[in-house]
């Protein structure tokens, strides 16, 4: 029982005792209850508890230059078959084929990644479509005349059903359709030189060794037959199509520059960026008419980066912006798709005690 408990109890019991009138166990429960109603509204808010000191929470930023010295290539790299196995059999003899390239090539392997690879099926040409005998589509979809597809496809068979007759034999579906085996390269090299007019013509000599190499794996087809190329070009024009295909090379060859926070910059950073917000809670807290404290958190560090922001390379060809873009770092690297002087913020958010 608690000091207030106590005491409100005793004032009850003590009145009921000097005008004669006897206290029952029923009514003095009642009493604690009311008593312990009391105590707890009193302990948390007429006394009180320990309230936490007044704080002042401040961010200090401190913004550095890195160097460019490395040059990043990231490409996607396919391979076709007429059947899964056949497909990710491709993929492979391709992956072995980059690595030997990018060996010729002069890039650190020991940087070379390849990202899980994934496999599907569909009609040539209209990778990642969706398509009325697509596998991987449910549901129902409506092909030639009143004939319905029913759910998906299996083992090139389409169940179909005519809707007045009320069903119909499975029937072979005529659209040639082969697996798609794909993943992705990450790779790097060193620059070769700092020379700024020599940097700038990287990119484009890395991207005509990628096209020229087909490092992306573009030839790696299914060879069809005659009577299937002609199925296919009657796909292709009911769906306003020309048949041919269309090289994206300029959006999926990513070639950037690379630069690292040193640790000595690092560490440089961090300290001025702290010592920056303390100067600014200082500076605050002096104007409320308090001092400050102790430090209470430090929030820890966070990197942001700043580049013009750009188009990729195509054909080694750059579109450049006028505006920034800010990305994370969580690795101390900077990427941009400039060979200029990279820049970023070293940020500390620090938490102070006022007295």
């Amino acid at each position: 029982m608690s000091l207030h408990h106590g005491l409100l109890l005793n004032c009850f019991q003590t009145a009921m005792s000097s005008s004669g009138t006897r206290v029952s166990p029923s009514l003095a429960i009642l009493l604690t209850g009311i008593a312990s109603f009391f105590s707890i509204h009193v302990e948390g808010t007429t006394l009180g508890q320990d309230r936490a000191p007044a704080s002042l929470s401040v961010e200090g930023v401190k913004q550095i230059t890195v160097e460019p010295t490395r040059l990043r290539l990231e490409l996607p790299l396919s391979a076709e078959g007429r059947d899964g196995a056949s497909a990710v059999k491709a993929l492979a003899a391709h992956r072995a084929k980059v690595k030997e390239s990018l060996t010729e090539m002069k890039a650190d392997i020991a940087s070379l990644e390849f990202s899980s690879s994934t496999l599907s099926k569909g009609i040539p040409g209209m990778q990642g479509q969706d398509s009325p005998y697509n596998e991987m589509g449910g549901g129902m979809r409506f092909i030639a005349g009143d004939v319905a597809v029913f759910g998906a496809a299996e083992g090139g068979v389409v169940v179909a059903r005519d809707a007045e007759r009320g069903g119909q034999e499975p029937q072979e579906d005529p659209i040639p359709k082969i697996f798609f085996a794909s993943t992705s390269a990450t790779v790097e090299w060193n620059l070769p030189t700092k020379d700024v007019d020599a940097l700038l013509l990287l990119p484009q000599t890395l991207q005509s060794q990628v096209l020229q190499r087909d490092l992306r794996g573009k030839k790696n087809k299914v060879e069809l037959t005659d009577d299937e190329k002609d199925l296919l070009m009657s796909e292709y024009r009911k769906r306003g199509m020309s048949g041919e295909e269309v090289d994206s090379g300029e959006a999926e060859i990513q070639i950037q520059f690379v630069g690292k926070i040193s640790d000595q910059q690092y560490k440089g950073a961090v300290r001025d960026a702290f010592a920056s917000a303390k100067k600014e809670a200082e500076l605050l807290a002096e104007a409320t008419g308090q001092k400050l404290g102790q430090v209470l958190k430090i929030e820890g560090v966070s990197i942001s980066s700043e580049s013009p922001a750009s188009t990729p390379y195509q054909y080694g060809m750059r579109s450049q912006s006028y505006y920034q873009t800010t990305n994370e770092v969580t690795d101390r690297k900077i990427t941009s798709s400039s060979s200029e002087r990279m820049k970023a913020s070293i940020r500390v958010m620090v938490t102070f005690q006022l007295n």
